[in-house]
């Protein structure tokens, strides 16, 4: 019932077995994606697995506070008792 679906298509990032061998989304690259709440370029949390990027979200989860855009690990520490840069220390160097 779909043209798009024979033997003879590629395989597109899209749930379907565009190339009827069986599998799904097979020879395509899945990321691990992790929700930027704060959008501030770094995730955190559980991630998701996908072959197309999912909106809101980044490939990386190493954000410590992803409710706030100013604690991350590309954020300059300063004396505030707060881990401004996310390296499990507080107020160093």
């Amino acid at each position: 019932n779909n043209a798009a679906v024979n033997p003879a298509e590629l395989e597109v990032c899209n749930g379907i077995d565009d190339d009827c061998n069986g599998l799904t989304d097979d020879g395509l690259t899945f990321l691990t994606y992790y929700v930027d709440a704060d959008l501030d370029g770094f995730g955190a949390g559980a991630g998701v697995s996908s072959c197309n990027p999912i909106v809101g979200s980044v490939t990386n989860n190493s954000d410590c506070n992803d409710n706030n855009a100013a604690i991350n690990p590309a954020a300059l520490e300063v004396c505030n008792g707060i881990d401004d840069n996310c390296n499990g220390l507080t107020d160093d160097g």
